[in-house]
């Protein structure tokens, strides 16, 4: 059986409007509800759990030479680690063509051995198709085609730089942070082996020297998300009862029916078994106290 399609939002909103007494909801309703009730659900969920597995993500991010200090990826809420990859010169460079999933790399690149490459991590680092990481599966050093496990969200095409990583280290995790203030040399240009949060942005223990990657694993803020991006609409379809309870009890509360209480008590319910599914405790050292 076919996995359910997502939902749309006006599909959400028209029967929530139904289920709160509006048998015939108005375009002017359902706008209207789009516009609020929709955002106020959106914000109730944020509030009441922002580190939900639901919310998890990763990015990328290109490091500049001379420059220690980076800003987070903009929907995220909360860092859970930042890993640092890097490569040798001749493993970074410019493609020649992309594809669904394939990326032609430079011509000057030479790997005899696809073994020496399969499994690792190509991440595109600028031009068409930037800012995406995939694990490479298939390697022809004659066209030079790298092909890589799933489709790229943008194909990658002539110009577009990459970096064939061949060094990770992780500069921070959530369990323990590297404080920035004990670096003896945070100016020193190389590669760096810490970090530190400091407000929304990232600080490296050493200012780059050459281009790095940082890998980013955290929690997007639900209220920072595209409406139309696929976290928001699965969140959606995987928990609709909570969406639609949520739009029905404001809705209720909108039209002064006589069953808001009643339809808040319940949401609250919900919202406090989503809140339960988040709760955890994350691994501790010695060290750590």
């Amino acid at each position: 059986m076919a996995i359910d399609s997502d939902l749309t939002i006006t599909n959400l909103v028209t029967e929530a409007l139904k289920n709160a007494g509006r048998s015939n909801p108005t375009a002017t309703q359902i706008s209207e509800g789009t516009s609020y009730q929709f955002r106020r659900v959106k914000s109730d969920i944020a509030l009441k759990s922002s580190r939900h597995e639901a919310l998890k993500k990763q990015a990328v991010s290109v490091t500049v030479d001379g420059q220690s200090r980076y800003a987070w990826p903009t929907d995220a809420q909360y860092i859970k680690s930042v890993v640092l990859l890097e490569a040798p010169t001749d493993w970074m460079g410019t493609a020649t063509a992309g594809g669904a999933t394939s990326i032609t790399l430079a011509a000057s690149l030479s790997i005899t051995d696809s073994a020496d490459v399969k499994g690792r991590f190509l991440v595109t680092t600028g031009g068409t198709g930037s800012l995406q990481i995939k694990q490479i599966t298939g390697w022809d050093n004659t066209t030079k085609v790298a092909t890589v496990e799933s489709a790229w969200v943008t194909n990658p095409a002539s110009g577009t730089t990459y970096m064939i990583a061949t060094d990770h280290r992780q500069l921070w995790s959530m369990d323990k942070a590297v404080e920035w203030d004990m670096v003896p040399n945070p100016g020193l240009r190389g590669k760096a082996y810490g970090g530190a949060l400091s407000g929304r942005e990232f600080w490296l223990s050493a200012v780059p020297d050459k281009v790095y990657v940082l890998w980013w694993d955290y929690y997007a803020h639900l209220d920072l998300l595209d409406n139309a991006g696929s976290v928001v609409l699965g969140h959606i379809r995987q928990y609709y009862t909570l969406w639609s309870q949520g739009l029905s009890t404001w809705f209720c509360q909108r039209y002064d029916e006589d069953r808001y209480p009643t339809e808040l008590k319940v949401y609250d319910e919900l919202l406090t078994l989503y809140q339960a599914e988040a709760s955890h405790v994350t691994s501790m050292r010695p060290y750590d106290v």
